[in-house]
């Protein structure tokens, strides 16, 4: 499980640091110093939660809470203060709990065990960790997979927005390319190969199943936030960087 703490006060991280460290012995613990550098270590890895000061310079504590909010729906969110003013602010974005420094270690338990997210555990057998809320991200084994292609990104995650269910390879061309030519149909073989070069080398071939002009993924071997939370339930856009991805239903 991994925490993130933003100050620009150096001793305040430590000494936060120190309090969760006996609060969660087994926890990860990464600390920031600003909203730049807190924003780029979600992108790179998903955290649990984040203890944010408010008062920072630059960015400060209710613009990153606004911005993890929208881009990382399922991070929750600790405001972590000297000042009580903030409160409604804090309240009014939906942030996961409000903590008056200097932070106890009986304060911060409290606010763990009331997460507006709550610790969700990984079905047995995930190989990926997947977020479709907000912009849609591939994480294995706490490493953002990389894709050479942007169209073999998009490619799993239409697999994945289907839940198991398989599609041919003309329904994925009229989704990925609008179009269901030879030069479409020659492409998207190219991008089926890639993907399984991709998964292999994260060891996670076997999320993908293909057989005659069908391919589709085991929901089984993915631990995806859409899989948990209907759609209808969320106040975050699903896939928002996939034009396609506004006509999936949950079913």
């Amino acid at each position: 499980m991994r925490f993130l703490i933003v100050d620009d006060e150096r001793r305040a991280r430590e000494n936060l640091a120190g309090t969760l460290r006996k609060a969660v012995p087994d926890g990860e613990i990464i600390l920031a110093s600003g909203g730049e550098e807190a924003l780029r270590i979600c992108r790179e890895s998903p955290v649990y939660a984040a203890f944010i000061d408010i008062e920072m310079p630059g960015m400060d504590g209710i613009e990153l809470l606004e911005r993890i909010r929208s881009e990382f729906p399922r991070v929750n969110c600790i405001m972590v203060t000297a000042y009580s003013q903030y409160a409604l602010d804090a309240i009014r974005l939906h942030a996961s709990g409000y903590l008056i420094k200097p932070v106890s270690e009986k304060d911060l338990k409290n606010e763990l065990s009331d997460m507006r997210v709550p610790l969700a555990e990984p079905p047995e057998g995930a190989l990926l960790t997947v977020r479709c809320f907000g912009f849609f991200q591939v994480w294995c084994r706490d490493e953002v997979v990389k894709f050479k292609r942007a169209r073999t990104k998009e490619l799993l995650a239409y697999l994945i927005a289907l839940k198991g269910a398989s599609a041919n390879t003309g329904e994925l061309c009229g989704v990925l390319f609008e179009r269901d030519g030879s030069r479409e149909k020659n492409y998207l073989r190219q991008l089926i190969s890639e993907l399984r070069t991709i998964l292999a080398e994260y060891s996670a071939e076997d999320v993908l199943i293909t057989s005659r002009n069908s391919y589709a993924v085991d929901p089984g071997k993915i631990d995806c936030d859409y899989y948990r939370t209907p759609q209808r339930a969320s106040n975050y856009t699903f896939m928002e960087q996939y034009s396609w991805a506004e006509f999936m239903k949950q079913t």
